[in-house]
């Protein structure tokens, strides 16, 4: 019995992950994307005004591709490497073409996050993609535990961003 109450301590010791405060991310920068997501924005404020604080700009629009915990600037050199290791993986995977994503319908997480979905066999590609990228960092031995179960999704709405809102 004493020996499952110290192992029970020994496990809840566990060094707590460190929040991101470093990510990778690919900026959307298309007009045509970034002004379907304005038309959006701007339906869901014309019927809940008080969500507006919750409405991402459109100029930082983007698509994480992994999130780090980098605690000192030695480990920020270190990622600075692994993002140009990176680069060749990246280029093997796209084949010398541009990325293009399609992207299609919207989609939540947690009824506390609403973005823009995008066709599947563009999300496997932005995986293998992110992947790559990963791998790179964990050779460097870089935190990147906050990157767990990667699901690409461009996100226009946050109720994180309005903490009023959240309680609701």
């Amino acid at each position: 019995e004493d020996q499952k109450e110290d192992l029970g301590r020994k496990l809840s010791k566990k060094r707590p992950r460190e929040a991101p405060n470093y990510f990778v991310a690919i900026p959307i920068t298309d007009d045509q994307i970034l002004d379907r997501i304005e038309d959006v924005q701007e339906l869901i404020f014309s019927k809940e005004p008080d969500l507006s604080r919750a409405l991402l700009p459109v100029q930082t629009m983007h698509l994480t591709i992994i999130v780090a915990h980098l605690g000192t600037e030695e480990e920020v050199k270190k990622a600075v490497l692994a993002l140009k290791q990176s680069k060749t993986k990246v280029e093997d995977i796209l084949q010398g073409k541009d990325l293009n994503l399609t992207f299609h319908g919207i989609g939540e997480f947690n009824n506390q996050v609403l973005y823009v979905k995008m066709l599947e066999e563009d999300q496997k590609m932005l995986n293998r993609i992110a992947e790559a990228v990963e791998q790179c960092f964990i050779e460097m031995n870089l935190d990147i535990s906050g990157s767990k179960d990667f699901k690409p999704h461009l996100t226009f709405l946050k109720l994180s961003k309005a903490s009023r809102l959240r309680r609701r």
